[in-house]
């Protein structure tokens, strides 16, 4: 079997209030995907680094291509996760096992922001969910790692 190295990089959109935390979940969009059933839920926008691209270029591009926002990152955070999928490969057809690794940064956005976000055809829908009900809903053990840093790192215990 074919084995494939990707790099990725994207963000965690949240609105914080005091105390209060939210994330911007995506819905991936099955039609795109060839799926069938609830789609997956995507914890920010994520894409690959592309050539002459740093990781937080990157993220900043990925966030206004399936967004159209354009938040300012936090310069302290950064949060790599990596995990291991198969699925067809782009360049040979074939089944290939997919080593994948993504840099997630952290990004602010307002809550008025969420009524501007203008999704790509990547995305079916996104909702603005409490950390924890956000916790509860993502699937990929990755994703909800990352959020759990997320949620110290907002609350003070990781600075």
């Amino acid at each position: 079997m074919e084995r494939i190295t990707k790099k990725s990089a994207g963000a965690v959109l949240c609105v914080v209030n005091g105390t209060d935390v939210e994330v911007l979940l995506l819905l991936q969009s099955n039609e795109r995907y060839g799926r069938e059933g609830k789609p997956v839920i995507d914890i920010g926008p994520k894409g690959n680094i592309e050539e002459n691209e740093d990781e937080r270029t990157a993220a900043l591009r990925e966030v206004n291509e399936e967004t159209g926002l354009t938040p300012m990152l936090d310069d302290k955070f950064r949060e790599l996760t990596k995990y291991e999928f198969e699925d067809i490969s782009r360049e040979s057809g074939k089944l290939a096992k997919i080593k994948k690794s993504v840099v997630y940064f952290l990004a602010y956005i307002k809550q008025e922001d969420v009524a501007r976000v203008k999704l790509s055809g990547e995305h079916m829908g996104c909702k603005l969910v409490r950390i924890d009900e956000a916790l509860r809903e993502v699937r990929h053990e990755s994703q909800r790692r990352v959020l759990r840093v997320v949620q110290r790192y907002i609350s003070g215990a990781d600075r």
